[in-house]
């Protein structure tokens, strides 16, 4: 997909505007795999049609709690006209199987923030799909929030069409 940048001339000075949507930019670090973990993410974006201007940018972290595999968040959500840029913390201790899940389940995290359904206002206050949340950080397992729900939800289904897009490929690969 081509993306047009036209730049006009006002009175104020220069005007930028895209033509066409976007397409995502995804950088990984941090993996031997850089290449499959890549294929699975444009893969998982591509399920979701994710098109928004978006900079996603995935680490494995090798030091990460042991309670958490994963984690994304969005770092400039509230300015107007630029990439959103979002970032994936995925811990580098997991097993491939598990790596495939938690990046479907963070990756269902980065389509909440590009769509605008998820937004983090402060510290103790987020909007989901128009509804205000307060102290989104609590840790409370026992009450997920709505956009975990719907993560936790769908990362399986996610995760299981990526592997299946991707075995006629190594069948190919194999021949």
């Amino acid at each position: 997909m081509k993306t047009w940048i036209f730049i006009i001339l006002t009175s104020v000075g220069w005007l930028w505007f895209r033509s066409a949507s976007a397409q995502p930019i995804v950088k990984i670090s941090n993996t031997e795999d850089s290449v499959a973990v890549k294929e699975q993410a444009l893969q998982y974006l591509a399920y979701f049609d994710i098109t928004e201007d978006v900079y996603i940018s995935i680490v494995f972290a090798k030091h990460m709690p042991l309670s958490l595999d994963g984690i994304t968040f969005c770092s400039n959500q509230m300015k107007p006209l630029s990439h959103r840029i979002i970032k994936v913390r995925i811990a580098s201790r997991l097993s491939e199987r598990k790596r495939r899940l938690v990046l479907a389940h963070e990756i269902i995290h980065v389509k909440q923030y590009a769509k605008g359904e998820l937004k983090v206002i402060d510290d103790k206050k987020v909007m989901w799909k128009g509804h205000t949340f307060h102290d989104h950080e609590s840790g409370s397992t026992s009450q997920l929030s709505p956009w975990e729900r719907e993560a936790y939800r769908n990362d399986n289904l996610v995760a299981k069409i990526s592997r299946k897009r991707a075995e006629p490929l190594l069948a190919e690969s194999i021949d």
